[in-house]
């Protein structure tokens, strides 16, 4: 399986359409998938998520490429109630509907030229992501979606694998410039940079945890 999406999905020179159209056509299988490679980075962003919130009533978050829902599902067993997703392939958001853990579902590509999620200011208190950034995925505009919908001393995790830092055109040398800039502008500010070793079986990941000024 791990084959089929590397050559459906991730191959460089294809459309962010036509990995999407891949994307939703697995969508009923990406769990198992997920298990096979021994994709744990989605229970990690839960986990340090929930050690920001002590606290979960009235909390809101967006899963913000929330795919099949693994994200969300782990929210909701550590205690968060208010939780929508958003992802642009119709196929996964119809898989996490069946979770029932999510109060909103928004089919919409993300950070996508300057077209805004149809989604108000300042609204959430956390942005989770966790495998949304990388080949035909999420550009680095979607950062300014993420700071956008969050409130000022909300907070952004986003974990990725660390090979898109160089070998993904639309990250190397862009991604963490633009975070470094932003928090310059005084847009956010970066309580942490991991390395996630166990990201999956054979990747390593990055952990990036953002404050919003």
């Amino acid at each position: 399986m791990s084959s089929w999406v590397n050559e459906q999905c991730l191959k460089k020179g294809q459309t962010r359409e036509e990995s999407v159209k891949a994307y939703g056509e697995m969508a009923t299988i990406f769990n198992e998938y997920a298990v096979e490679i021994q994709y744990v980075a989605p229970k990690k962003c839960a986990d340090l998520l929930s050690e920001y919130f002590p606290s979960k009533e009235g909390v809101k978050v967006l899963d913000m490429a929330c795919g099949t829902g693994l994200i969300a599902q782990f929210l909701k067993a550590n205690g968060f109630s208010y939780i929508d997703g958003v992802d642009p392939a119709q196929g996964m958001l119809d898989v996490a509907k069946t979770t029932g853990v999510y109060n909103k579902l928004i089919c919409s590509y993300i950070g996508v030229g300057d077209e805004k999620l149809p989604l108000d200011d300042d609204f959430y208190d956390a942005v989770a992501v966790s495998g949304g950034m990388g080949q035909n995925m999420m550009p680095c505009n979607a950062i300014h979606e993420m700071i956008r919908l969050v409130k000022p001393g909300g907070y952004i995790i986003n974990l990725f694998r660390e090979e898109i830092l160089t070998t993904v055109d639309e990250f190397k040398d862009r991604l963490e410039p633009l975070m470094d800039s932003l928090e310059k502008a005084g847009k956010w500010k970066r309580i942490a940079r991991t390395v996630y070793p166990e990201y999956q079986v054979d990747k390593v990941g990055i952990i990036n945890i953002h404050q919003v000024c």
